[in-house]
């Protein structure tokens, strides 16, 4: 019988698996009630979060996230901002690196 160790086939830790989040620019979007959606995976640089903005329009028309055939949520804006180096890695949304609010 096998020992289970620390070797490339043990589990990883939550903080281990979502280490690549940390630091990384997340582009939310947020309805008139508050509610949030994280758009895409967290992006090395905030350059290339950006060049993202425009494919996200597109994908979704009229700022529509459709889940199967009914709407999950209609954003009013969408923000980047950047993740935290400490696990779980969240948003600080105290500091907004780029907005865009629909009129």
């Amino acid at each position: 019988m096998a020992e289970q160790g620390q070797g490339s086939n043990a589990e990883k830790s939550n903080e281990e698996k979502f280490a690549h989040f940390a630091n990384k620019y997340q582009i939310m979007v947020e309805d008139v009630n508050g509610k949030k959606c994280a758009m895409q995976h967290p992006f090395e640089t905030i350059e290339q979060a950006k060049e993202e903005i425009g494919p996200i329009n597109q994908r979704h028309p009229n700022k529509t996230i459709m889940h199967g055939e009914s709407v999950y949520m209609i954003w009013d804006t969408l923000k980047i901002y950047k993740r935290t180096d400490v696990y779980p890695y969240k948003c600080d949304y105290d500091t907004v690196y780029y907005e865009e609010e629909t009129p």
